[in-house]
């Protein structure tokens, strides 16, 4: 009888099946798994964050935009409208120089000295950090209502990030609805994406690798609105490096090409 219950007993273990919850192949990491997933996708995107525009300045002539020190970076705030620049930007080089690197003093002393050197100089800015795309973002006033696990009353809008905002539109092209600012901001991914600002809250869902990218490039745009991190100097760095090795590499190739003799 003894032998009858052990068995029972073993079938009846191995009857049982598994929480529902478990047999989800396609379940959603949880919020640790979703910060090592967004750091990861951080590290492959930051080497792409490098779009600059130049603009070239004649003796004499105003520069015309405002910029604001925010850590050691020269960051746009005022930009004229028909200016290659745009607000967010950050001033990246003098006449080829990198200044990301180095303090704001140093950056306008370089500045004085170009506009006070009676020649043409040129300013090359970083470009802020920017995404689009479709994403469904829940209403405000209910966002935490059902703690974010029903569709219902979410709205599908396109989003783009740029000039340090989030920007949503009812359509691509279409008429805004809304925006958010990024300096400052949390940003936090489990089932959904949260974005938070002080009191204002911005929840968006998508497939869970959209919402990796677009919590990376939240996080990219934060930091760079804040002056940089760690992570953005560690790559500037390594960028400044590869291309100062490429300059002594080219000068060095230069200086053993044969001179061709004159007849």
């Amino acid at each position: 009888q003894k032998f009858l219950q052990s068995v029972g007993l073993a079938r009846a273990s191995r009857s049982r099946r598994a929480p529902a919850d478990t047999l989800r192949p396609h379940r959603r990491p949880r919020a640790a798994m979703a910060a090592h997933a967004v750091a990861t996708e951080i590290k492959a995107l930051l080497p792409q964050a490098v779009d600059h525009v130049e603009v070239g300045f004649r003796p004499g002539t105003e520069l015309g935009i405002d910029v604001e020190c925010v850590r050691e970076w020269a960051v746009v705030r005022r930009a004229p409208v028909h200016a290659k620049v745009q607000v967010g930007d950050v001033l990246a080089a003098i006449d080829g120089e990198d200044v990301l690197l180095g303090s704001y003093e140093a950056m306008f002393g370089r500045i004085l000295k170009a506009k006070t050197s009676g020649l043409p100089y040129t300013l090359t800015f970083r470009r802020a950090p920017c995404c689009r795309g479709w994403l469904r973002k829940k209403p405000r006033e209910s966002s935490s209502k059902d703690g974010h696990r029903s569709l219902g009353g979410w709205k599908t809008r396109f989003f783009e990030l740029s000039g340090g905002e989030l920007v949503y539109y009812e359509k691509e092209g279409g008429v805004e609805k809304g925006s958010f600012a990024i300096d400052g901001c949390s940003i936090a991914l489990d089932e959904v994406l949260t974005v938070e600002r002080g009191s204002e809250r911005l929840v968006v869902t998508a497939s869970y690798e959209e919402l990796v990218k677009w919590a990376a490039w939240l996080r990219i745009a934060v930091a760079f609105a804040a002056g940089g991190d760690d992570a953005f100097f560690a790559v500037e760095r390594e960028r400044q490096t590869a291309l100062a090795a490429k300059r002594r590499t080219s000068r060095r190739y230069s200086r053993t090409l044969p001179i061709p003799a004159v007849s």
